[in-house]
């Protein structure tokens, strides 16, 4: 049952709200120019379902403000009781941005040592 559907290709946001889990699948650019039409897809799915699930497979050009956006994303969600997790392992774009902010090693599967978060634990998974 969808209680809201969160779509807007042009900015390559998709996804589905029900009372029990949001998924957003992200795709094409989004860096600081474009990251408020993500936020404000984030906040709705986080808002108005007990789990949001972030795909990121298909994101083409990412930056750190998409990465401190997830980070406040599971954050608000932790604090609301809900759950916000990633789904999946996120393209190599958005790894390569992990590694560049020093959330990840580059070159390794491996959370770096300095940052330890369970958002990123698909990475021990690969």
């Amino acid at each position: 049952m969808l209680a809201a559907v969160i779509s807007s290709e042009a900015e390559g946001i998709t996804g589905g709200c029900g009372g029990g889990a949001a998924t957003i699948v992200l795709s094409g650019s989004h860096t600081i120019g474009t990251i408020n039409d993500v936020k404000a897809d984030l906040i709705e799915a986080i808002r108005s379902s007990t789990e949001s699930v972030v795909d990121l497979a298909k994101v083409e050009d990412a930056d750190l403000s998409l990465i401190q956006l997830l980070l406040a994303a599971q954050k608000t969600a932790t604090k609301m009781g809900k759950i916000f997790r990633i789904f999946g392992k996120p393209s190599e774009t958005v790894v390569r941005a992990l590694a560049v902010g020093g959330f990840i090693e580059a070159g390794s599967p491996k959370v770096g040592p300095a940052v330890r978060n369970p958002l990123w634990s698909w990475q021990e998974e690969v």
